[in-house]
């Protein structure tokens, strides 16, 4: 029964399938992927690291290769955990269960795992390693080196590596150590031979553990290694498919009828789709051509998690008419369909709303229903699958939903440090002030300034990393043509992405642009038409045509706002100006109602109180309405 990592569901493979069946009726859809059938979770624990599974066993989960240690209570079963294994004599190496050396590249990565082996209790603090490794650096940027290096090793042993606050260490029950064996140093091998990674503090420890283990007496038969039992019931990987995938293989395959034109419409979207698959480091994207095996009546390779998205284009009469289907690669099972039109012009079809929407839909449904089944653990897959969930989370708006979100970054970021997951977390806590007018519900006190800083710092190409940073430079220092450049910046790297062009818009609106300002807010609702983040964007035209001072319009996109979800404040404060701007006073009553639910000391004058989160509708000429 391999598991995906504890911060998952349990998922029982396809070999379990008298289980599967005592455990009732499915609750979420099965996609078929590699070669197990995998459920994506709809609820994720980050804090268990080992489960009792309902077959009554505790279960660790396991990292590459490594097959998991399964107690079971009343059946005295014992499965042994096949183990990493360090070796520190001779050239350093890491290698897996199965032998395979999955050696870091970087040589500070390796020598922070050497150093961990050779520590007592393969434990060492923070402060010590940062002192080691980056002696010359700066505190915060020590301490920020030596993140990204744990981060980087996480990512290949998972949970075999544990850090806190204070300390780092490797699980030892996880690893076998050549030091440890009770073995005498090979002749002629140096402890970590041509580790160099220039730093004195690191050469200086060095030396002294080489000192050491060349006055350490030789090993007698009393240390000699222990030998293992047998060890029946191991579950291993198949022998068909030793490897697991680092990837998810995304095969295109394009069919177009009618006019060239039709032809030009199904290559944008799959250009499109490439680029912005391209960004999550996880999709390898190839063209049928480029996997011959696939194809529209071909075999499917069952070595690696494939899907293959079948693009048909058909040119009739003044329009095209678009297909999108998706396939897992084993089976070719579908699990996703969507068709749309567009005009037959090439000018427009570039600009085409439809084809934003399908590029996001299709990216959507490949992150909320790819179980990843066959990639390692601590791998960016997992990462994604929590960042994924964060942002369904984010737009719940709740207290606890905006808390545990910015618990799922943090981890996906330890996971796989990406730049994107900090400006997350930076419009998570953007987000709690306007919607709880505090962002005091996070566990971390980084500000959004900080996060977002260094987003900037670490991913300035990330659409969704100006974005972010356009909206915070607007709201905390009331700029507004630098954030104007990067929320154009982010259309252009992202023009799929609806949050892009809404940001965009406030900040062509304030910059005095405001015709175009409401019509992006337009293309913005329009990319995210019928999907369940439409409410958000309709605030943003909410802003953009009070600004144009239509506001009829403006009313009537903050109502579908807070028809979607009724407890998103920010557009039923525009809802109560603007009822009062028409002089609707059941409308302000009713808006105000609404409002007081949600904060029940309010008035339509608290809108007026300079600490109130109403950035934007201060700078409006409508706020004197209610003066």
């Amino acid at each position: 029964m391999p598991l995906i990592r504890s911060a998952m569901t349990y998922v029982p493979s396809s070999g379990d399938a008298a289980m599967v069946r005592s455990m009732g009726p499915a609750r979420h859809p099965l996609v078929v992927i590699g070669q197990n059938q995998r459920r994506l979770p709809q609820k994720i624990d980050t804090s268990v690291d080992l489960t009792s599974n309902r077959f009554g066993c505790e279960t660790g989960y396991s990292a590459r290769s490594e097959t998991r240690h399964e107690i079971c209570a009343g059946h005295g079963k014992d499965v042994f955990v096949l183990r990493y294994r360090i070796k520190v004599w001779g050239p350093f190496d890491l290698l897996e269960p199965g032998g395979r050396s999955i050696r870091p590249t970087v040589r500070k990565s390796c020598a922070l795992l050497a150093m961990l082996a050779l520590s007592d209790g393969h434990r060492q603090s923070r402060k010590w390693l940062q002192a080691q490794l980056w002696s010359e650096s700066e505190g915060p940027q020590g301490a920020s080196s030596l993140r990204q290096e744990l981060a980087r090793l996480k990512r290949i042993l998972g949970t075999a590596i544990q850090s806190d606050k204070i300390d780092i260490w490797l699980e030892g029950n996880r690893f076998e150590f050549d030091h440890l064996s009770g073995l005498a140093q090979p002749p002629h091998e140096d402890l970590l031979q041509g580790l160099d990674i220039a730093d004195d503090a690191f050469d200086d420890w060095l030396r002294e553990q080489r000192q050491y283990f060349a006055n350490r007496p030789e090993a007698t038969a009393d240390f000699a290694p222990p030998t293992r039992p047998p060890q029946p019931g191991l579950l291993l990987a198949p022998a068909a498919n030793p490897v697991q995938a680092t990837h998810c293989t995304v095969v295109f395959d394009r069919q177009d009828k009618g006019n060239p034109v039709a032809s030009v419409a199904s290559l944008i979207l799959s250009e499109r789709l490439h680029q912005k698959l391209d960004q999550y480091g996880i999709f390898r994207c190839l063209g049928v051509d480029e996997a011959p095996a696939i194809g529209s009546n071909g075999p499917i390779t069952p070595s690696e998690n494939t899907v293959v998205v079948r693009i048909v284009s058909i040119a009739q009469s003044d329009d095209i008419y678009l297909g999108v289907q998706m396939d897992s690669g084993v089976l070719g099972r579908r699990f996703w369909l969507k068709s749309a039109v567009v005009p037959a012009d090439i000018t427009r079809i570039h600009v085409a709303p439809e084809i934003g929407r399908m590029v996001g839909q299709v990216v959507e449904n490949l992150l909320d229903g790819l179980a990843f089944g066959g990639l390692p653990v601590g791998s960016t897959a997992e990462a994604l699958i929590l960042a994924n969930e964060a942002k369904k989370l984010t737009f719940r708006l709740d207290r606890e939903s905006l808390s545990k979100a910015d618990q799922y970054l943090t981890r996906a970021y330890e996971l796989e440090p990406r730049g994107e997951f900090l400006a997350w977390r930076g419009f998570l806590r953007n987000t709690a002030f306007f919607q709880h007018r505090n962002d005091d519900i996070f566990a971390d006190p980084v500000s959004s300034e900080e996060l977002s800083l260094e987003a900037l710092r670490q991913a300035p190409e990330n659409g969704i990393v100006q974005a972010f940073s356009s909206q915070l430079d607007y709201v905390n220092q009331g700029s507004t043509v630098e954030p104007m450049i990067k929320a154009q910046r982010a259309v252009e790297i992202d023009p799929s992405d609806p949050l892009a062009r809404a940001l965009l818009s406030n900040s062509l609106t304030f910059n005095g642009h405001l015709t175009e300002g409401y019509a992006v807010a337009q293309q913005a609702i329009d990319l995210a038409k019928g999907g369940a983040y439409e409410f958000y964007f309709h605030h943003f035209a909410a802003m953009a045509a009070t600004a144009l001072r239509n506001y009829d319009t403006a009313l009537r996109h903050a109502r579908s706002s807070v028809a979607f979800v009724p407890e998103f404040v920010s557009p039923r404060r525009y809802e109560v100006v603007l009822a009062h701007q028409l002089g609707d006073q059941s409308g302000v009553d009713i808006a105000v109602s609404a409002m007081r639910r949600v904060e029940p000391d309010f008035r339509v004058k608290t809108m007026l109180e300079p600490s109130y989160p109403v950035n934007t509708l201060r700078r409006l000429p409508i706020i004197e309405a209610i003066q």
